[in-house]
């Protein structure tokens, strides 16, 4: 049984000097299936003495992605961190067993797939064509049926700073606007993703972050601009240009986590951005409410390494000539979670 049609997108160049290429997605085409006269499979115990809301648990747990085994991600990279520890990977054998399986659960792949993107240092060896970067979000829009696009719930972001703070301008490499529709966005920073992340923990050169603001935001500036503003004064704030402005596009968004890893040493810079980021709000472009924090901080903490690489260099054996340490340092994570409401 043919589920989809594959075409190829090509990889291209977008300049600034770094090299990022779509991922080969299949292009996913309504599948030409005859439900007229379909087998009820009245003699089925599935179908005929399991309820609906039963059977949908026993689809979801068959067609939920789980960590592909044959795939780790090498220890020294940095993609590699708690929940992300092996390539994903999806079995949809079960969607060929019966017209009457396939019509029911034909979108949960989509469903309930956590759709990832790496603004840069992504696991590029471990996709299907080895090229670098899953960035093209019209490409991904494109590779699925209308039905599908409606059917997606999560889309996890991970992006250095200054790609995210110059989304959808001319300045960004050639990066799209967030252009999708999603109903919860996560987005994450590294520690190696910040701007200064490679500045002692005494250096000037301090974390900072702000939604509204266009380019970097010191840490001198950010704790220099206002705490609290209404909705109708950040939507004025959030103008094309900033990365706030991208988040409230992001349609049928209903909840937004950000999640900020920093080296443990500099948790009290941490601290400061989590207190800035209390009181903002996103007020979305549909003009049917905003995202405000909702729920407290999660903090967690893990050992690896300071400076992870990117596939662009070699792994490195533990036993190796190089000193390569599995473990060096601690670093702590805080997902700070915002969800919609009325203005």
């Amino acid at each position: 049984m043919a589920l989809f049609h594959g075409r190829r997108i090509r990889s291209r160049d977008l300049g600034g000097g770094f090299r990022y290429n779509a991922e080969d997605f299949s292009v996913s085409e309504p599948a030409k299936i005859d439900f007229n006269g379909m087998d009820e499979q009245s003699q089925c115990v599935l179908f005929c003495s399991i309820p609906s809301e039963i059977r949908t648990l026993i689809f979801e747990y068959a067609l939920a992605p789980h960590d592909n085994l044959a795939k780790p991600y090498a220890k020294d990279r940095m993609y590699c961190r708690p929940g992300q520890l092996y390539h994903p990977k999806t079995d949809i054998s079960l969607l060929q067993t019966c017209k009457r399986v396939f019509q029911e659960a034909r979108v949960l792949p989509v469903a309930l797939a956590t759709h990832t993107f790496w603004l840069f240092g992504g696991p590029w060896r471990c996709m299907k064509t080895g090229l670098k970067g899953m960035t093209r979000f019209s490409a991904w829009q494109d590779s699925m049926s209308e039905e599908q696009r409606a059917a997606v719930d999560c889309v996890q972001i991970f992006a250095q700073q200054t790609f995210l703070e110059s989304l959808g301008t001319q300045s960004n490499n050639g990066l799209e606007s967030l252009t999708f529709a999603a109903r919860t966005l996560r987005i994450t920073l590294r520690h190696t993703d910040w701007w200064s992340w490679e500045s002692p923990p005494a250096s000037s050169d301090r974390l900072g972050i702000c939604p509204w603001e266009r380019g970097r935001t010191s840490h001198q500036k950010m704790l220099s601009l206002p705490l609290e503003h209404t909705p109708e004064a950040m939507r004025e704030l959030m103008r094309p240009g900033t990365w706030g402005w991208q988040v409230c596009r992001v349609q049928n968004l209903q909840t937004l986590e950000m999640e900020f890893e920093i080296d443990e040493r500099k948790k009290s810079q941490l601290d400061a951005v989590l207190e800035r980021a209390r009181h903002w709000i996103f007020p979305m472009s549909d003009g049917d409410g905003v995202l405000r924090q909702s729920g407290a901080v999660a903090h967690s903490t893990y050992d690896g390494f300071v400076r992870n690489k990117d596939d662009s260099t070699p792994v490195l054996s533990p036993t190796g000539s190089h000193h390569n340490p599995w473990v060096d340092r601690t670093f702590h994570v805080a997902i700070k979670t915002w969800k919609r409401s009325v203005a």
